[in-house]
């Protein structure tokens, strides 16, 4: 007797969680306040427990339904039924770690999301999932670090967002390895324009105003020797210009006005 109840409670269970099947022009998807919910078209009933969803090529998805909304585990797969994709979501939220593969099952995207926003490390590899193009490390939507790379795996770019905009020392770095230039901004708007030479030392420095060349510009030597230096206002060359050799002795000033060469004095 007990066996038989055993045995009955067992194919009750399974039959409340089977999966049932779907073609993908039955299903409508609806996205409210950033969430996403799915009915069945012909009763507009929400989806409620695990389904799985053909599309017309043969390609489909696998997951559990709450009231409309996706709860746990989403997994899509290819045609061929090739796994390809993985996201995970709370009461219909993004939530935890999602994962993308390519077509020779490579992981080629990763991300995190934390309430429905993205959160921690996002990463995204070429199409053949070789070398890493790109990462964000979020501390919320709207402030993280992004960091792009060349081919060879060495650091590209190096950009940091508050609110939204860039703030801070915005890097850009040679394929070889070497920091290029250096953008200092602030709420978004550039404020000092760095350049570097080959060797790691300063080439030039610009300060910024309203997205205009605005104070004091130096230019330098490799050898870290000032070459020239004068100051910009609204991009216009205003004022005395030095200029000096290697050695780091003057060699000439220029007067300008309103970026108009008014006087030259050389020195020998």
């Amino acid at each position: 007797m007990k066996s038989l109840f055993l045995s009955i409670s067992l194919l009750f269970v399974s039959t409340s969680f089977a999966q049932k099947l779907l073609p993908e022009r039955d299903v409508r998807q609806q996205v409210f306040a950033g969430e996403k919910f799915f009915k069945l078209y012909a009763t507009d009933e929400p989806l409620d427990g695990a389904y799985k969803v053909v599309m017309s090529g043969g390609a489909y998805y696998e997951a559990t339904f709450v009231e409309g909304r996706i709860n746990g585990t989403y997994k899509r797969y290819n045609s061929e039924g090739k796994f390809i994709a993985e996201e995970h979501y709370k009461n219909g939220k993004n939530d935890g770690t999602w994962k993308y593969y390519n077509a020779k099952g490579k992981l080629s995207s990763l991300k995190n999301y934390k309430d429905g926003k993205p959160w921690g490390k996002w990463q995204l590899w070429d199409d053949d999932a070789e070398w890493l193009q790109s990462e964000y490390d979020y501390k919320d939507e709207k402030n993280y670090t992004l960091r792009m790379y060349y081919d060879n795996g060495k650091l590209s770019e190096e950009r940091f967002y508050k609110n939204g905009k860039e703030d801070g020392s915005q890097k850009y770095y040679h394929n070889t390895g070497y920091l290029e230039k250096e953008l200092l901004k602030e709420n978004g708007e550039l404020v000092l324009y760095k350049n570097y030479h080959s060797n790691g030392k300063l080439y030039s420095e610009v300060p910024y105003k309203d997205s205009k060349k605005n104070g004091k510009s130096v230019i330098y030597y490799p050898n870290g020797k000032i070459t020239e230096k004068g100051t910009y206002k609204n991009n216009r060359k205003e004022g005395v210009w030095k200029y000096y050799n290697q050695a780091g002795r003057l060699t000439s000033e220029e007067t300008y006005d309103h970026d108009r060469l008014v006087k030259t004095v050389n020195y020998k």
